[in-house]
């Protein structure tokens, strides 16, 4: 009964173990700085349109119209990626409510499915009845 015990609880908490790591591991995407990314952006953009002006497919004034926007939206970016929530709370939250249920789930489970009348020492007394004589194992053959 002890061993079952105790590998039941190694198997959930190995379970709960690989639920648990995508949540709480530190992921790659999570340290990538937005603002730098789009000030990154907005270089490249302001390069493409300083080499439209000096080939001439641009006027002046739309380069300024062009640059205007091109700076509106960078604010408009760089104060939204500021703004957003980080999911790094939700998920630790995901990962306790898993940590609890789990291994509740496990144990209705075996309830509702599994023999919670195996676990008690009591059932686990041989008993007698288990035995076959010569005489029953005879009238057996007879009565193939």
């Amino acid at each position: 009964m002890t061993a079952f015990i105790v590998a039941a609880i190694a198997m959930v908490a190995t379970a709960i173990g690989w639920i648990l790591w995508p949540l709480l591991r530190r992921s790659e995407s999570s340290t990538v700085d937005h603002g730098a990314a789009n000030v990154w952006i907005f270089r490249d953009q302001f390069a493409d349109l300083e080499a439209d002006l000096a080939r001439g497919t641009l006027s002046p004034a739309q380069y300024a119209e062009s640059k205007t926007e091109l700076e509106r939206r960078l604010l408009d970016d760089v104060r939204a990626s500021s703004a957003a929530p980080d999911g790094r709370r939700s998920h630790r939250w995901i990962a306790v409510v898993v940590a609890l249920i789990t291994p509740l789930a496990a144990a209705a489970l075996y309830l509702q499915v599994g023999s919670p009348a195996g676990l008690s020492p009591g059932s686990a007394v041989a008993s007698d009845e288990g035995e076959v004589t010569r005489e029953q194992i005879e009238a057996m053959i007879t009565d193939l």
